[in-house]
């Protein structure tokens, strides 16, 4: 099975630039140079490519709101990990397998490696996607009220 990463956007805060410079360090280290690619800024009306490649998302954001990037992800048909435990009741019945509870990087790699993935899960996850749309948001509310 050939697998491969892709990190996308850019780090602003000098903190995250310091890690950033650290994940460079340790590809190289591990020469992983092959497999993994730092794509580096991506508008966001060219993000839709980056999904399209995509089988898993992994979306590593603390627990709090809806984590935006992964409902994209999901809105293309992606499965995705995360850590953020918010995500599980967006997820429907895959988020025993897509939401981690621990952040070790040993918990992480298990969900990638069991993440279900394929048509089905796609138009699955797209559907929960759905939900969060302008349209079913504005009708949401409008039946609250």
């Amino acid at each position: 099975v050939s697998v491969g990463a892709r990190i996308v956007g850019a780090a602003v805060m000098s903190s995250d630039q310091a890690y950033e410079a650290q994940l460079h360090r340790l590809v190289a280290q591990y020469g992983l140079d092959d497999m993994v690619e730092f794509v580096g800024y991506v508008p966001h009306d060219a993000l839709g490519q980056q999904y399209e490649g995509a089988d898993i998302v992994v979306g590593l954001t603390p627990p709090g709101g809806i984590d935006k990037v992964l409902l994209e992800a999901m809105s293309w048909g992606c499965s995705v990990v995360t850590t953020n435990t918010v995500m599980a009741d967006h997820l429907g019945q895959h988020a025993s397998t897509m939401v981690v509870a621990s952040d070790d990087e040993g918990s992480i790699a298990r969900a990638i490696t069991s993440v279900p993935c394929g048509q089905t899960v796609a138009r699955d996850m797209q559907e929960l996607a759905g939900r969060h749309d302008v349209r079913g948001t504005v009708e949401r509310i409008s039946q609250l009220l």
